[in-house]
């Protein structure tokens, strides 16, 4: 039997609309993953696409 290290998870309580729910469910099937792990890599996405088109200072 495996067992899994369970990771605590801090809820921020924050509300998004429906629409977004519906897409976060969508890649989550896509990666067989949690809500948690999709808004993090959309989160880590984003941020790379902004940093590449800033100029660097």
């Amino acid at each position: 039997m495996i067992v899994k290290k369970k990771i605590k998870k801090v809820a921020k309580g924050y509300r998004l609309k429906p629409r977004t729910h519906s897409l976060i469910k969508e890649i989550q099937s896509l990666l067989q993953t949690d809500q948690d792990t999709v808004i993090s890599k959309a989160c880590r996405m984003l941020y790379k696409e902004i940093r590449k088109k800033k100029p660097a200072k």
